[in-house]
């Protein structure tokens, strides 16, 4: 991790190597996005931006990676959501996420990807790796013994309403009627949920583009 002292003269020249690396990935000029910087801008999310750029920049580096033009409908959120987040879990998926957009051997086309992501927190996203080591499902009972995780109903509706985690459902046979004509018997079936979660194809796909 870059770790930078805001009041000192090396946030200028973190600045200036965000810039340069950005300028690669986007045609227009970062001065007249302003993705960067901004009256509004404060200080602290300036320096989110440039230590999670700084992240981005080293697994570029360490991999050897040829990089491609970015989407601005991902690099905006990216920028935005990153520019909020001081988790340093979610900091390495958000550059995990950035670097699979700008890896020109990688098809990521999906642009949803950010606004799901600073829609996480750092526990939700623990309750989700958690299931997705051998494919686990999540019994909505409000904890996890082996990992000693803590969670309530409210991270559950929210992993559900991401599309992340879906309910099982199980078939209930009640009630019916007699047919006469052929002599068997019409049940009524419902389906209704057991409080057991698992991880959803789009999800196992989201988490996938947050990895290396």
């Amino acid at each position: 991790m870059i770790d930078i002292n805001i009041k000192s003269s090396t946030v200028e020249k973190s600045l200036d190597i965000a810039k340069e690396f950005l300028q690669k990935l986007i045609g227009p000029s970062i001065e007249e996005l302003g993705l960067l910087y901004s009256d509004n801008v404060k200080m602290w999310r300036l320096k989110n931006q440039i230590t999670n750029l700084g992240k981005v920049k080293k697994i570029v580096e360490d991999e050897g990676l040829s990089l491609k033009q970015v989407n601005l409908k991902v690099l905006f959120p990216y920028l935005e959501g990153v520019s909020l987040e001081d988790n340093e879990v979610l900091q390495d998926m958000w550059a995990r996420l950035f670097v699979n957009y700008i890896d020109s051997t990688k098809n990521l086309k999906i642009n949803v990807y950010p606004n799901i992501l600073r829609q996480l927190s750092s526990n939700e996203v623990a309750i989700l790796n958690y299931m997705r080591k051998d494919n686990k499902t999540l019994q909505a009972n409000g904890h996890l013994k082996t990992k000693d995780i803590e969670f309530n109903d409210e991270e559950v509706a929210n992993l559900e309403r991401l599309g992340i985690l879906r309910e099982q459902l199980e078939m209930a046979q009640y009630g019916g009627s007699h047919d006469e004509e052929n002599g068997e018997w019409k049940w009524d079936i419902e389906e209704s949920g057991c409080g057991t979660y698992y991880i959803t194809s789009f999800g196992h796909e989201f988490l996938k583009a947050c990895d290396r």
